[in-house]
Parts: structure tokens; C-alpha cells; sequence
């Protein structure tokens, strides 16, 4: 029986070395001085999951980003995913985006208050819209040698409907979440690796 109890013992302590590894490796990778990610947060009384990713932009002003980010026809230009932009409207601005394996993501610009760009994605795929926000942020600070230097962080937020998901299917489960997730981190993320560019 005493064997039974060291068994126990040694498993929870490898599982739990294990998950310090994954974690270290993890964060090890996510982290570079140009990026970072922010951890995910969840609104329980909007059934609603944030995820956040800030970029530093070093070789680009604040004015050149919001521009970049605006001109949706060059898109192809400077985001690898993109291979073709279709505009339906201008006003509001609604567009396609065809990404890599031929997906096509339909954008509409919409208002949200304490963002600079908004935009709602919708997908089959997705099975409740997806929300895209943009912050284009410029803040000074003084370097060892006294001299100001300005830093322009582009700031991209996905908010993931999680309530209008499970609503739109009862089958959903925790790894649909995680591909979801991971797919438009993927999707924030080409925004802010193709300005760094």
C-alpha cells in the first residue's frame, strides 16, 4: 500500500514539472523584445474572451501605421496571409479577405468605443462573429543619455462571442475554443509582424 501512495507522489510531481516546462517553453517563445502577449481575460456577464497582443514598431510613425492599417487594398503588400482583397463597400467599409488554403473572411468596419479600429469577422468556421480592435499608441521616454525617444506600440485585441458560440452550437468544446483562439492570435498577429517588417 505504501507503494501505491509513492506512485501517487512521484506522478503529481512529474505532471507538475512537466507543466513547468511547457510553461517556461512557452513563455520563453512568446516573449521577444518586439512583442508581447497579453494573457487572455474573460467577462463572465458578456460570456465574452479578450486576448491582446501589443507590437513595437520601431522603424514606422504613429501617422504611417494608422495609414497602413486604413489602406486595405495594399494589405497583400505587407500581411503574408493575405493573398487577395475584395471591397464590397465603402461606406460602411466592408471587404474580403483571402487568406492562405483559400479562406475567405468577410470584415466590417464597426464603431467601438476606446479603440481607433474596430472590425467584426465573420467565417462558417468561427460560428459567431469575431471582433478585431486596433490601438496605435506612442509614448516618450527619456534614455540613459538623456535624449527623448519615442516607441510606437500597435496594440490588437480579438474578442472571441464564447456565449454567442455555444449558443449557435451545443456540440462546442473546449479544443473548437482553442482553435479558434489560436486562429485569430494567428490573424492579429500578421498585423503586427508585417509592420514590424
Amino acid at each position: 500500500m505504501e507503494n501505491y501512495y509513492i506512485y501517487i507522489i512521484a506522478f503529481i510531481v512529474l505532471d507538475m514539472f512537466i507543466l513547468f516546462a511547457v510553461f517556461r517553453f512557452m513563455r520563453r517563445r512568446n516573449t521577444t523584445t518586439s512583442s508581447y502577449i497579453k494573457a487572455p481575460t474573460f467577462d463572465i456577464k458578456k460570456g465574452v474572451s479578450q486576448h491582446q497582443q501589443d507590437f513595437i514598431i520601431v522603424n514606422k510613425t504613429r501617422e504611417t501605421v494608422i495609414k497602413m492599417l486604413k489602406d486595405i487594398e495594399n494589405y497583400p503588400t505587407w500581411r503574408k496571409d493575405v493573398q487577395k482583397i475584395t471591397i464590397l463597400s465603402k461606406t460602411p467599409l466592408i471587404y474580403e479577405e483571402e487568406i492562405k488554403k483559400g479562406i475567405i473572411l468577410k470584415f466590417e468596419e464597426i464603431n467601438r468605443p476606446g479603440y481607433l479600429i474596430s472590425r467584426k469577422i465573420t467565417h462558417e468556421i468561427f460560428l459567431a462573429p469575431i471582433l478585431l480592435h486596433f490601438n496605435v499608441l506612442q509614448t516618450k521616454s527619456i534614455s540613459k543619455d538623456r535624449r527623448s525617444q519615442s516607441k510606437i506600440t500597435l496594440s490588437v485585441t480579438t474578442e472571441i462571442d464564447v456565449q454567442g458560440i455555444m449558443h449557435n452550437n451545443l456540440l462546442f468544446d473546449k479544443p473548437a475554443m482553442i482553435m479558434i483562439e489560436k486562429f485569430s492570435g494567428g490573424l492579429a498577429k500578421s498585423y503586427g509582424i508585417g509592420l514590424q517588417k
